[in-house]
């Protein structure tokens, strides 16, 4: 900060402004704290961007005041002081109207808001990103992260540079918490492809890509005469956290060929965590494993059950073979039950040692895949 700016600021009157905010000590907020502390958040971020314009820090301490405590009256805003007027429209603009959707509301200050309004709503979204750090509703998080990379990375775009790379690491941190982790060339590609986009990196990622694959497929190749002679297609149970979960189960099915026939997710979740994660197991060429969420892996029989009945009589009947069992090492007993190899990838891993040996990205597809065809060559 210059001598000008504390000058400037050491002469601003925002007393009677936090007072008013002080109405916001109830809201809670939901990754914690309340409404009051935000308004002093977003003030702080916006001198720390050497913005001290009295307006739009008087406005900043305030800026929820109307939207989220009901029956405020909005005289007691205009007349704080001489600028009260001043603050109270800057406020209005950043206030979402009743019956305006959350899209509208955006695209209002967009298109339509004067330069303080959107330097007041880029350093607001700073602050929640920020404090989206302590939310754990996965479903949140998604849904916050694609709304301010579609509705403020624009606005900070315009109004100040500086801000939207914050914004931008910060969605990038966030969004680790609601990606699934990429195992192998297509997830990894995937995800290549979204940070280049919402980074707007200059690099030619399709390239990168390309020889990522080339060098991922150099080392499949030979295994393939191996792979059709040897008949190493099988069935897979997948019996993990969400971190691993959904990439396992992705891997198997989009570059190793393998048909997963059920996924179990070992964790507590709620239900729209649950339907969110059981979205990623949705199709891609008839992907349909059973998709079951029970904190308790010993279960894992009882569903397969469910899909493969025993019917010692019936000579003709579809059955689970051959299988591989993927999990912990937890689920051991499981594989031996049903005649399968079994690899531990998932907590607890008590029955091998792993000093450096991970399974994201190209190069961990490649680690995966060595070992479960070493697994499954080894049990024939």
């Amino acid at each position: 900060m210059t001598s000008e700016e504390m000058f400037r600021l050491s002469g601003t009157r925002l007393a009677p402004y936090i007072q008013l905010a002080s109405a916001l000590i109830g809201k809670v907020r939901e990754g914690g704290g309340n409404m009051f502390r935000h308004q002093i958040d977003t003030m702080g971020i916006l001198i720390d961007y050497g913005y001290v314009d009295s307006v739009l820090l008087k406005a900043s301490l305030v800026h929820d005041l109307i939207e989220d405590v009901a029956g405020f009256n909005h005289n007691l805003l205009m007349s704080v002081d001489y600028e009260g007027p001043s603050v109270y429209d800057l406020v209005l603009e950043v206030t979402r109207f009743p019956g305006e959707t959350k899209p509208e509301f955006l695209t209002r200050i967009l298109e339509t808001g004067s330069h303080k309004a959107k330097i007041l709503k880029v350093a607001d979204r700073i602050s929640n990103m920020i404090a989206l750090g302590f939310v754990v509703k996965t479903e949140f998080i998604d849904r916050y992260t694609k709304e301010t990379m579609s509705y403020i990375y624009p606005i900070a775009e315009e109004v100040d540079k500086a801000m939207l790379s914050e914004l931008e690491a910060l969605v990038e941190s966030r969004k680790k918490y609601v990606e699934a982790l990429p195992i192998g060339p297509t997830a990894s590609a995937r995800l290549l492809r979204s940070v280049a986009e919402a980074l707007k990196l200059d690099v030619d990622v399709e390239s990168v890509i390309e020889g990522e694959n080339r060098k991922f497929y150099r080392f499949l190749e030979p295994m393939v005469d191996l792979y059709f002679d040897a008949d190493l297609q099988r069935y897979a149970v997948i019996v993990a956290d969400s971190n691993y979960a959904v990439g396992l189960t992705r891997f198997l099915f989009d570059d190793l060929g393998w048909i997963p026939a059920l996924t179990q997710f070992t964790e507590i979740l709620t239900p729209e965590q649950q339907e969110r994660l059981a979205a990623k197991l949705e199709g891609g060429g008839g992907l349909k494993p059973l998709v079951v969420f029970d904190t308790n892996a010993g279960e894992a029989g009882r569903y397969l059950l469910t899909l493969y009945p025993r019917r010692e009589t019936d000579l003709y009947v579809d059955t689970l073979t051959p299988a591989f069992v993927i999990g912990s090492s937890l689920e051991r007993d499981l594989a031996l039950k049903i005649g399968a190899p079994h690899l531990s990838v998932s907590f607890p891993v008590a029955n091998r040692a792993v000093l450096n040996r991970g399974y994201t990205g190209f190069a961990g597809g490649l680690t995966l895949a060595e070992d479960l065809l070493s697994a499954a060559v080894a049990a024939r």
